[in-house]
């Protein structure tokens, strides 16, 4: 039985000679621990009914979960992103009340969504637009998404 691997890594490995290419595999593999696998594995779920895999980003969110103080136990989870009228400027709105980076969550976020959650993308985008001056309402929106985040993580 044959069985094919394929190495993804940002570029696309190309050379003029076979060899070449595979002693640059090789030389990529062996940067690779078992620690760094586990890791990775850790980012695929399989469907043990349809066979489908899905892509997870459990330690993204993890990050997330950390950057915005949200205490997990005494949160509740939210069942949908949608966030419902959308969002201003809210000029003449109270400022945030949270000290953590506003622009860098909505940037996590942002991965996120393209990675693997496209269904907090309405959403996220909202709260990007907003990353010059966030108000209190926006910050809310960011604690919204975290919320649902919770509830699905292991979706």
């Amino acid at each position: 039985m044959r069985m094919t691997a394929s190495l993804w890594v940002n570029m696309p490995i190309s050379s003029p000679t076979l060899s070449h290419c595979s002693r640059m595999a090789l030389r990529i593999s062996s940067l690779w621990t078992k620690e760094s696998l586990t890791n990775t594995l850790a980012y695929i779920k399989k469907d043990p009914k349809g066979g489908s895999f899905t892509l997870m980003q459990p330690f993204l969110i993890e990050r997330i979960f950390n950057a915005t103080e949200i205490d997990l136990h005494m949160t509740t989870s939210c069942p949908t992103t949608v966030v419902g009228p959308l969002l201003s400027k809210d000029t003449n709105g109270p400022e945030r009340k949270h000290t953590w980076k506003y622009c860098t969550l909505t940037g996590m976020l942002g991965h996120l969504q393209q990675t693997s959650r496209p269904e907090t993308s309405i959403a996220t985008h909202q709260c990007t637009q907003f990353n010059n001056n966030p108000k209190l309402c926006h910050e809310q929106v960011v604690k919204h998404i975290c919320k649902y985040l919770l509830g699905t993580m292991d979706k």
